[in-house]
């Protein structure tokens, strides 16, 4: 209960960490442009601006400006963090859906269905010829927490920690525009378009914080 528990609130601090940054992202050069909040605003959009440095060239040219105002990242920055944004909200759906509610994870994940509360697995084979023999005086076991550790475990990858290999392939679908576009512009074979460049990014923003809300979950742990 406490590793849910913590589990629950790191995957709420993570998402309203990434949706915080993309308010931000989005409406610094609005409250610039606008003279809105005054002192307290202009050091709020100083900090991001400097945060936005350190991941971003920030060139002038390659960036998006509203109201005449540069934002704090480049188009492909911000493509990056609109979809994360909207990977957050998606897996925050789909865990209130079925997964965050107690239903199984596999049953997600293409695995198989966990016993609900109460309800006994089915008997194998060997207990059933231990049951003939005499020996199978005992119920069979039911579903525990344990049960769910491990099913969520194969489904994530077989049990062994790693990826299942759609997932990975999933996250190679989503970085291939923005390598594409990228590639594209190293050697002159497209111009840099912001609006091009913000929508390829957006896939690949999207699938990092799907992976990132499974690993905090547990699924890929």
């Amino acid at each position: 209960m406490k590793e849910r528990t913590l589990r629950r609130c790191i995957g709420g601090a993570f998402t309203a960490a990434t949706l915080g940054w993309l308010l931000l992202v989005l409406l610094t050069p609005v409250a610039l442009a606008r003279d809105i909040g005054g002192r307290s605003a202009a050091l709020a959009a100083a900090g991001t601006y400097l945060i936005g440095g350190v991941v971003c060239h920030q060139r002038p040219d390659r960036s998006f400006h509203l109201h005449g105002v540069q934002m704090p990242v480049c188009a492909r920055c911000a493509g990056l963090y609109l979809g994360a944004g909207l990977g957050v909200l998606a897996a925050a759906g789909f865990r209130r859906r079925g997964v965050g509610r107690g239903a199984a994870a596999p049953e997600r994940f293409g695995g198989a269905r966990a016993a609900r509360p109460g309800e006994t697995h089915a008997a194998g084979p060997g207990s059933l010829r231990a049951a003939a023999a005499g020996g199978g005086t005992s119920p069979p076991p039911t579903n525990r927490e344990g049960d769910m550790g491990s099913l969520r475990a194969a489904a994530a990858g077989g049990g062994n920690g790693r990826a299942p290999a759609w997932l990975r392939w999933a996250v190679l679908a989503a970085a291939a525009p923005t390598g594409i576009t990228f590639a594209a512009e190293m050697v002159g074979w497209m111009p840099s378009i912001g609006e091009l460049r913000a929508a390829a990014g957006v896939p690949l923003g999207v699938a990092v914080t799907w992976v990132a809300s499974l690993v905090i979950r547990g699924d890929l742990a």
